[in-house]
């Protein structure tokens, strides 16, 4: 398992990864004994223990948040769906990360969509940030059948800062 710690507010660039005893690894970077021969160079410590403070902030009432993040989730599905023709879900209404919506709006372009919505505050994606340079579709909406609306998706991502508003 891999975790990103920007998706949990700790500092951007940290993140750990979890394996089961036993699993083989192939060293991440050559040149170094660091983390058991896996990596070389130089640990973040900073970052590692910014990542271990958010970890203890968001464990505090975890529960709650995803309770809350669901149903700000659901509450901005319901609304674009009803409000909005022409655009649809992607992937399961029930059974989805709590904080994620990721939508297609036919005929727009959506990274002309991203960037109009930035300017009213509103922060979203049209794909995911380690694919920037990649321009096939999502290998994600690809795998649910989406590929075909990869163009006109937007993903958004809420967290425990989301309000209503």
């Amino acid at each position: 398992m891999s975790v990103s710690g920007h998706k949990f507010h700790a500092p951007k660039g940290t993140g750990f990864l979890y394996a089961k005893g036993g699993v083989i690894q192939e060293p991440f970077m050559h040149g170094g004994g660091q983390e058991n021969g896996l990596r070389a160079g130089t640990e973040n410590v900073v970052g590692i223990y910014g990542m271990g403070v958010a970890t203890k902030i968001i464990s505090c009432n975890f529960t709650e948040q995803i309770d809350r993040m669901t149903a700000l989730r659901d509450r901005m599905i319901n609304r674009v769906l009803d409000e909005i023709q022409d655009c649809g879900l992607n992937g399961p209404f029930i059974s989805r990360n709590p904080n994620n919506v990721s939508l297609w709006f036919d005929g727009i372009n959506a990274d002309t969509a991203v960037a109009a919505l930035d300017t009213f505050g509103i922060q979203c994606s049209s794909g995911s940030a380690c694919n920037t340079s990649n321009s096939a579709p999502s290998h994600v909406l690809s795998a649910i059948g989406r590929g075909g609306v990869a163009d006109c998706t937007l993903r958004f991502t809420l967290s425990d800062l989301t309000t209503k508003e």
